[in-house]
């Protein structure tokens, strides 16, 4: 095996486990599930910010909610398409600090992309590892009339 190829390996494979060790350590970081309480959420606002430096848009979602009969108002941490003002959806809110909110189902979306491309790495640096290299095609002799044999 080339020297190369080795390396090339090697780098994909280190990165890959990295990435997947990344991955769980976000998620052991995140915010502890415990604490955390499901509620209803309506979208108060959406405030839209155009940055002329970058060319990018980006999104502030405000929400209002109830926590034993009093509102709460929050900023989102994410936005997703189709959020509008008016429109009903799933949070969670920290017990020990009401301003706190999230969205389900996205708390783990860093964890799955990290841990998902760790182990892509991890797979094609295997596959360069135990793939063979194609043998060059031996070429054709090419037989010329033997000298003095003419027709």
């Amino acid at each position: 095996m080339k020297k190369s190829r080795f390396i090339t390996m090697l780098i994909f494979v280190l990165l890959g486990i990295i990435l997947f060790l990344v991955g769980f350590l976000v998620k052991s970081c995140a915010v502890n599930d415990d604490h955390k309480v499901d509620t209803t959420a309506v979208i108060t606002k959406v405030e839209e910010q155009y940055d002329a430096s970058s060319g990018e848009k980006s999104h502030e979602v405000y929400v209002s909610y109830d926590v034993d009969g009093e509102s709460h108002e929050a900023k989102l941490p994410v936005y997703k398409m189709g959020y509008r003002a008016g429109k009903e959806i799933k949070i969670y809110y920290m017990d020990n600090d009401l301003d706190t909110v999230g969205v389900r189902g996205m708390e783990n979306l860093p964890m799955l992309i990290l841990c998902g491309v760790g182990v892509l790495f991890v797979v094609i640096g295997f596959i360069i590892l135990f793939k063979r290299p194609k043998k060059k095609p031996e070429p054709v002799p090419v037989n010329p009339e033997p000298a003095g044999e003419a027709k």
